[in-house]
């Protein structure tokens, strides 16, 4: 028996060692933990308070935010109170906002990865057709036809008037040469520029605002592409509203 008390007591001074270890001591405390304000019993940090005054710069930051933070906490434990946290409505809210987050997330990332080279040329390019009319051809797919075949469509019109998908995917191309179909959506349209016809007087537009323009018509490219992939490699069933998924 006193051998289980000798053992005992070491566990005892052990532990008690171990806790003054960690118990800060008066001249470092941790502010980030340290309990700034008490609402109802809920304690709220000096973290989570300075996070608030970031919101609200300003002389008043500091009183603005304590009023804030108190305000916001009331209202959270009066909406739980009444069990609107428990709510279907409140669950699906929360869902859609966590989707729609995880989304933009994804997107953001996979825009990331794109790398986009707009040369000068390709700048000075879409300048000169910015003050010109063009002739070109538009080549769309036919519907249960055989490979290959499209229907063509003539078009006379001032660059500039042109959509701005359209401008882009023609300031790539020389008088003659045909655009790839464009494979970031089902139509598969291409076109042609058959001639370029200069204007007396263009018009005008900055080149870094040419090149913006050029980068975010290719990113929007790549992003289509990249999703029509996605869509191509699932395995996706739409169901009529009296159709049941198979077994």
């Amino acid at each position: 028996m006193k051998y289980l008390y000798f053992i005992a007591g070491i566990i005892l001074a052990a532990s008690l060692a171990l806790a003054l270890q960690l118990m800060p001591s008066p001249g470092r405390v941790n502010l980030e933990e340290e309990i700034a304000l008490v609402v109802n019993d809920h304690a709220i940090t000096s973290k989570e308070l300075a996070a608030a005054e970031l919101l609200q710069p300003g002389r008043d930051g500091a009183e603005s935010a304590v009023d804030s933070v108190i305000t916001r906490e009331l209202l959270i434990q009066e909406a739980k109170r009444r069990g609107i946290d428990r709510e279907e409505d409140f669950r699906a809210s929360i869902k859609n906002f966590y989707e729609q987050s995880l989304v933009k997330i994804l997107l953001d990332r996979q825009e990331q990865q794109f790398h986009i080279d707009i040369t000068d040329d390709h700048v000075e390019r879409y300048l000169q057709l910015l003050g010109a009319t063009v002739e070109l051809t538009m080549f769309r797919p036919q519907t249960n036809a055989p490979l290959g075949d499209s229907t063509e469509e003539h078009l006379i019109s001032r660059f500039a008037d042109l959509s701005e998908d359209l401008r882009c995917r023609l300031a790539g191309l020389k008088a003659g040469e045909r655009s790839e179909p464009d494979s970031s959506n089902k139509d598969g349209v291409s076109c042609r520029l058959d001639r370029v016809e200069p204007l007396p007087e263009g018009d005008k537009m900055p080149r870094d605002m040419i090149r913006r323009l050029l980068e975010n018509f290719h990113k929007r490219q790549l992003m289509n592409s990249w999703l029509n992939e996605l869509r191509h490699k699932a395995k996706i069933k739409v169901l009529t509203r009296n159709q049941s998924p198979e077994k």
